[in-house]
């Protein structure tokens, strides 16, 4: 398995382990009105026409691995710091400010979500950060010859 490979399994695992993790914080405190799983919900829902939260599994698994995964995987030696898990949270962080900054005005939430709630900056860098933890340490777990 190659490094790109190894980069897109573990990006699929951890959005798929942030999106469970979402999901029983949402169902627990409700998050201030905030769920970061139910965003992926409502971009996938209008694509594919269904009114189940299936297409956002899906929509979490295929970006987490063919766009985050694969892109750990290509930058995770410039990236910086020596652990995995860091250059994950480092990755996710940057991840994190472009949804902030692009994602979130384009789909009429405001800069950093503010007109979903006040709360929706700091509830999405904390599952931002979950998934770059994960994304680290699966990748380290998949590459141990490497690191």
């Amino acid at each position: 398995m190659n490094d790109l490979s190894k980069g897109m399994l573990a990006g699929m695992s951890a959005a798929l382990l942030t999106g469970i993790l979402d999901q029983m914080l949402h169902g627990a405190s409700g998050l201030g009105g905030v769920d970061v799983f139910s965003l992926t919900m409502i971009v996938s829902q209008p694509m594919l026409g269904a009114a189940t939260n299936a297409p956002a599994w899906l929509t979490c698994a295929a970006i987490g691995a063919l766009v985050y995964g694969s892109a750990f995987a290509l930058l995770f030696t410039r990236l910086p710091g020596q652990a995995a898990v860091w250059r994950g949270m480092v990755f996710a962080s940057m991840v994190w400010l472009g949804l902030m900054l692009v994602i979130m005005p384009a789909t009429g939430a405001g800069v950093f979500g503010v007109n979903i709630g006040y709360s929706t900056p700091w509830l999405t860098l904390g599952t931002h950060l979950f998934f770059g933890i994960a994304l680290g340490a699966l990748y380290r777990r998949l590459k141990p010859e490497r690191l």
